[in-house]
């Protein structure tokens, strides 16, 4: 094993310690998560130096049981912020996919995960994934941004209900349309509602 790859297992081991730790004052149903069997074929991530400032313990795969999220820190130019995640599993943690979601929110009644981005200064991508035999998966996703050639602001869905799409919305002339499919509080999206709030600002 190189020595890199040593480093990053004990500080996987030294997180897990924590979380042990944190749990053994708080939940007697997740001391047991040292049974989670780390090797580097299983996890082998780059770990951000500030990580230890967040555990939060969520229900991510809606099965009622409680999870474990490790806090990432802050990633690239963006600062985007992603959490590793260990589902209980008959007595055992195990890791995800979930630290690809960016800025990752719980939509508990919808059963979703809702994740957002900053691309540039006049472009942001919002996304929602399901959780799908063991993943999680991108079933919608869209972005608005300001166009580059003829500076209208316009919404555009990539990826409704799984399937890939190219559906452009101009706001000067479908504002009614683009509140109706964003905004309204019933809708896919439903900026107009609380779902959006991310873990890392309630936590």
């Amino acid at each position: 094993m190189k020595d890199g790859d040593k480093v990053e297992r004990m500080k996987i081991m030294f997180l897990l310690i924590l979380v042990i730790v944190l749990s053994a004052c708080n939940s007697n149903e997740l001391v047991d998560i040292y049974q989670y069997d780390i090797s580097a074929n299983e996890v082998s991530p780059t770990i951000h130096e500030n990580i230890a400032a967040g555990v939060v313990l969520l229900d991510v795969d809606f099965d009622g049981v409680t999870d474990v999220l490790l806090f990432r820190g802050h990633q690239g130019n963006q600062g985007v912020v992603t959490y590793f995640a260990f589902l209980k599993r008959s007595g055992r943690y195990v890791p995800t996919n979930f630290d690809e979601i960016p800025f990752p929110t719980i939509d508990v009644e919808g059963h979703r995960i809702m994740g957002s981005i900053r691309n540039w200064a006049a472009s942001h991508s919002w996304f929602v994934y399901a959780f799908i035999d063991d993943h999680f998966v991108m079933v919608d996703s869209f972005t608005r941004e300001v166009c580059r050639e003829t500076s209208e602001l316009m919404y555009i869905i990539t990826l409704r209900d799984g399937y890939p799409v190219n559906d452009v919305y101009f706001y000067i002339n479908d504002q009614e349309e683009i509140y109706n499919l964003f905004y309204a509080s019933e809708s896919k999206f439903g900026f107009g509602s609380s779902r959006w709030q991310s873990i890392f600002d309630l936590h």
